[in-house]
């Protein structure tokens, strides 16, 4: 086969990588314990001594920074902790795992975190095993 250039006139598709302005600051919390902040709230939050507190429900979380008293977390510049206390309040409050939760900056000037829907519940709830008995 011959290969014919095309000319650059036909190119008008110009593909740019997502901006980081629309990337949803936020924070997946798994099985194994593991709190983990994506990398937009690392920069803001990593490093830092935080205290974590949650709702009754488990849907919703506070970080505040603290001056490092009993309650609060100090989390390394990845921003990713494992907090099993966390994972034991969230499947006790039936919440399934992996969580995420969207973060945002109050007016306060603390970090709220709010559960957004599971995308793995969509799909079918029973698991064919690929097994054979």
């Amino acid at each position: 086969m011959k290969k014919t250039a095309l000319p650059r006139t036909m190119f008008t598709q110009k593909m740019v990588p997502a901006s980081t302005m629309n990337q949803i600051t936020c924070v997946n919390i798994y099985k194994d314990g593991k709190f983990n902040m994506n990398g937009k709230l690392a920069a803001s939050l990593g490093g830092k001594t935080l205290e974590l507190s949650f709702t009754d429900d488990g849907q919703h979380f506070l970080l505040e920074e603290s001056s490092g008293g009993a309650q609060s977390v100090r989390f390394p510049k990845s921003g990713s902790r494992r907090m099993l206390m966390v994972t034991e309040l969230l499947e006790q409050q039936h919440i399934m795992l992996p969580a995420k939760y969207e973060v945002w900056l109050t007016e306060d000037g603390v970090w709220q975190g709010d559960l957004l829907e599971n995308p793995m519940l969509s799909q079918s709830p029973k698991l064919r095993s690929s097994k054979k008995h």
